[in-house]
């Protein structure tokens, strides 16, 4: 199924809709805690093992299984008022079998008064229970992503490169080593693009002033391995996000920025509008998402 948040609800729907193409599509709806409740959404990472984790401004980072309706609150950092988050991310380091969220924060006062370069970096395991403080981020960058992308025990942002106009590399974060290191990209000369997770393997969408290319790095770390997913102009630049195969290999579900949900055929780069209504400007970050029954305080399968 495809689960779609705002701050106040989620609502999902299952692949038949999109593969059928059924118009107008069957929204069902499932709450959360924080269900109905005028909030800040901060947007949702995952899910990994049936988890989610999502972010508001009521009750900071919580992980939540959809299929138990379960949740987990993460307890809040205790840091300064002038201290604010940059981004965060969350992520299941397998080594260890632990659930980690990340919070990137720096300090608004200090960064306008003398520009100092440094994001703070925590780390929170649910399996220890604690926040633990890391290394800083290596990359002070104003562009840095809200949201971090992981794809197996790694997240991931794109960054500003220091000193390089209209250049951004992307830097990501072992789960179990907490050590940062480059993933290499593909050449393609444009600073502007987005990161995601299809299929589990890294995913960038890059933009120019005609269309968008979009590809997936088959092997990670292999910057050979950057395989074309698809090219698109016209109005097909406005895809956003590819978010799964359909079950038979041969399509590739996309999101666009106004919410409608479109399938691309490999084979023959054609397009078929799955979703022809639009579905509602309020719902945000459409996430796929496969039941499973891992229980958000202790990371256990339950049962």
């Amino acid at each position: 199924m495809i689960i779609f948040f705002t701050g106040t609800c989620a609502k999902y729907i299952d692949f038949a809709s999109v593969c059928n193409a059924i118009d107008p599509p069957i929204l069902k709806e499932v709450t959360y805690p924080w269900h109905g409740k005028d909030c800040y959404f901060g947007g949702a990472a995952g899910p990994y093992n049936g988890l989610f984790c999502i972010y508001t401004d009521v009750g900071g980072a919580f992980l939540w299984n959809p299929s138990t309706r379960k949740h987990f609150q993460v307890p809040q950092l205790h840091l300064p008022d002038e201290v604010e988050t940059w981004s965060w991310g969350f992520g299941y380091d397998s080594n260890s079998d632990d659930y980690k969220v990340v919070m990137i924060v720096a300090c608004s006062k200090q960064l306008a008064l003398d520009g100092t370069d440094k994001l703070t970096v925590y780390v929170y395991s649910l399996k220890s229970g604690l926040w633990e403080r890391i290394a800083d981020f290596p990359y002070f960058s104003i562009d840095l992503q809200h949201l971090a992308v992981c794809v197996g025990d790694a997240l991931h942002w794109k960054v500003n490169e220091p000193y390089q106009y209209g250049s951004s590399l992307i830097v990501a974060l072992h789960l179990g080593k907490l050590e940062y290191h480059l993933v290499p990209q593909p050449p393609i000369k444009t600073y502007k693009f987005d990161l995601g997770v299809l299929d589990g393997c890294l995913y960038a969408i890059y933009y120019n002033y005609d269309g968008s290319i979009s590809l997936v790095m088959k092997e990670y770390g292999v910057e050979e391995s950057w395989t074309l997913l698809i090219s698109c102009t016209g109005w097909s630049k406005f895809l956003v996000k590819p978010l799964a195969y359909t079950e038979d290999g041969d399509e590739l579900i996309f999101v666009t920025q106004s919410n409608l949900i479109v399938r691309c055929e490999f084979e023959t780069g054609t397009f078929k509008t799955s979703i022809r209504r639009c579905l509602s400007h309020n719902l945000l970050s459409p996430l796929v998402y496969m039941p499973n029954l891992v229980c958000p305080q202790t990371g256990v399968r339950d049962g």
